[in-house]
């Protein structure tokens, strides 16, 4: 029985433990999750029970008939709001899938914990006879109220494996890429490192299922085994994204206390303002306290993680396609495209509905969206706006209509093939158009640049039939669109652009 199969760590886990010939029922809230896990590693369907772990209803219909349980499932939120019912349910969790089935006699109960459930600044180079934390971090401190309820069932002889993965990063189960490597990707799209003083243990997650699989060998009574894997300095890490990427990851001086600061400063901002950061006190912690591990011989389980570069390469291209790099993050190592077929839109973060439009940002968005967009193409030529693969922009030069002078135009762009763009005119959700739009009416040869590409265009107003089966692909891209549109009275212009042929770029 599992928990937790739906994830990023549980989802890899009960792929392999299929691929070894073992049986799996799933604890799941989500029986789609499941199916979609299936289809992601050609499965055969997976038997489950619906229900949460915190049900002892659920949990016990579950584990009825298995011979082995692992726990995998955790529910914590890096949102202040929902860190104290995160925590609890985490606890309760644990103790509830443990002790059953501890009472059910199964052999093995493999408990996934994390490093976080050991790591205190100053307490050195972990070891599994480390004590539960104490420093307090949200993230931590529910792995490690759940690691003390798993280690009162060791000492009453339950033969539980506590396993203390670091840093789990790899390609994903299904659509699930997990909290630490969600974290790690955000951190490669910035292109920056903060500073030389900090170091970050990483594990692939295949390697992690393959490990939990072989721990699943009964007869071995409670273990507790570490894997923190590889230990990667700033400098290493900025090695292995230029040799992938092409990309230089330049270093700021910033010390590691002006770092720890700033992430007691987002935890405060996230009380207020749902925020989507890897930027938190617990990481920044862990990225520049961490003094390593010492790990368990993983070789008696018959496992050996592989080169940190493979790891790395295969997050990196997985990142990429799930939309959480773009095109100029990946670098070198985008695939290249088809030509004659429009992308589409990836999965990944988006500017949550509610924020867009909330009464605030539509006052003051049109006031400091722009300006930051063009001070920042400013400062690096062109090369860059404030986009992403989900939400690519480009850079509109237009002549206005009155005065016949460029105008500069931050927008969000939708791309097509053959180098094409749709462009719309929501301006905020405001009553009026926006004068880019008066401005391609009357004049619709243009320039645009699009990640730091220069194209000379022509624009064209869609209208009627062709208008709606553009607009399906533009909301495709941008589904607040739809809800632009129907909270003002007007018909959002919108426009495709088209390259000029013969037109030169640089």
């Amino acid at each position: 029985m599992m928990t937790g199969a739906t994830g990023f760590i549980g989802g890899h886990t009960a792929a392999r433990a299929i691929q070894a010939g073992h049986e799996v029922c799933a604890l799941v809230r989500s029986p789609q999750k499941l199916e979609d896990l299936c289809d992601a590693f050609d499965l055969p369907p997976i038997d489950f029970v619906v229900g949460d772990m915190t049900d002892p209803d659920a949990v016990t219909s579950a584990l009825d008939g298995a011979d082995a349980a692992i726990h995998c499932a955790a529910v914590v939120s890096l949102d202040a709001r929902g860190n104290a019912q995160g925590i609890e349910n985490s606890i309760t969790g644990a103790r509830l899938v443990l002790q059953q089935a501890h009472a059910m006699d199964l052999d093995p109960i493999i408990h996934v914990s994390s490093v976080a459930a050991l790591f205190d600044p100053g307490a050195g180079s972990l070891t599994v006879d480390h004590p539960p934390s104490s420093a307090g971090y949200t993230y931590g401190q529910a792995k490690a109220d759940a690691e003390i309820e798993a280690r009162k069932l060791q000492a009453d002889g339950a033969p539980i494996a506590i396993v203390y993965p670091s840093a789990v990063i790899g390609p994903p189960a299904g659509s699930a890429f997990g909290e630490a490597s969600e974290d790690m990707a955000r951190f490669s799209a910035t292109g920056i490192i903060p500073t030389r003083k900090a170091a970050v243990a990483i594990s692939d997650v295949r390697d992690m299922a393959s490990l939990l699989v072989a721990l699943l060998e009964p007869g071995h009574g409670p273990r507790r085994v570490m894997c923190g894997g590889h230990l990667v300095d700033m400098n290493l890490f900025a090695r292995i994204h230029r040799d992938i990427t092409g990309r230089r990851f330049p270093m700021m001086p910033l010390p590691p206390s002006a770092l720890r600061g700033m992430g007691r400063a987002a935890d405060a901002i996230r009380r207020v303002v749902p925020i989507n950061s890897a930027m938190n006190r617990f990481s920044m912690s862990v990225l520049t306290q961490w003094e390593g591990s010492e790990d368990s011989d993983l070789s008696v389980y018959g496992v050996e993680f592989r080169d940190i570069e493979e790891t790395f390469s295969d997050s990196l291209a997985a990142w990429h396609e799930a939309g959480l790099l773009s095109n100029r993050q990946i670098g070198e190592a985008i695939p290249s495209p088809d030509p004659s077929k429009a992308p589409t839109p990836p999965k990944g973060f988006r500017m949550p509905a509610r924020v867009v439009l909330s009464r605030p940002f539509r006052i003051l968005g049109p006031r400091i969206v722009p300006r930051a967009h063009r001070a920042i193409n400013r400062l690096t030529r062109g090369r860059t706006l404030l986009d992403s693969a989900t939400q690519p922009m480009l850079m509109l030069f237009s002549t206005g209509a009155k005065t016949g002078q460029t105008r500069e135009t931050p927008l969000g762009a939708v791309p097509l093939e053959e180098g094409r763009f749709l462009v719309v005119g929501s301006n905020f959700a405001r009553g009026d158009h926006p004068a880019w739009t008066a401005n391609l009416l009357a004049n619709p040869n243009a320039e645009i640049v699009f990640r730091g590409q220069r194209t000379p265009v022509q624009a064209r107003l869609l209208t009627g039939t062709e208008r709606e089966s553009r607009w399906q692909t533009a909301v495709g891209w941008y589904p607040l669109w739809t809800q632009y549109d129907a909270v003002t009275e007007r018909e959002l212009r919108l426009f495709e652009l088209e390259p000029i042929t013969g037109g030169t770029g640089s």
